[in-house]
């Protein structure tokens, strides 16, 4: 009896901690936002975990703008890669220039990232 009662508590463990281990994996989402107005220079880099790299870059006499980034840190297909976005938008009145590049530095199964 005591047995059985053992293999019966390790068994709701067992099970407990799966659930619990599954929904720990689930990040929320991470994110970044820049706001700029005025002249100068702002630029950065953001790194969304080891799935995606980019730059940002708007400089002017006088520009204003805003930069966002997210990773979602969901792994939505089971193999390590989380889906990520960014955007830019920036208005320079009085000459200037303004750049985002995205790099995508996983992409899992699917051959190498670019």
């Amino acid at each position: 009896m005591k047995k059985r009662i053992l293999g019966i508590a390790l068994a709701v463990a067992m099970l407990a901690s799966l659930l619990v281990g599954s929904s720990v994996l689930a990040a929320d989402p991470t994110g970044v936002n820049v706001t700029w107005g005025g002249a100068g220079l702002v630029d950065g880099t953001v790194t969304a975990g080891d799935d995606a790299v980019t730059y940002f870059h708007s400089e002017g006499t006088s520009h204003i703008g805003e930069f966002n980034a997210i990773d979602d840190n969901h792994n939505p297909y089971g193999y390590g890669v989380d889906s990520c976005s960014f955007s830019m938008e920036t208005t320079i009145t009085t000459g200037g220039q303004a750049w985002l590049e995205v790099n995508r530095t996983d992409s899992g199964p699917y051959g190498p990232a670019g």
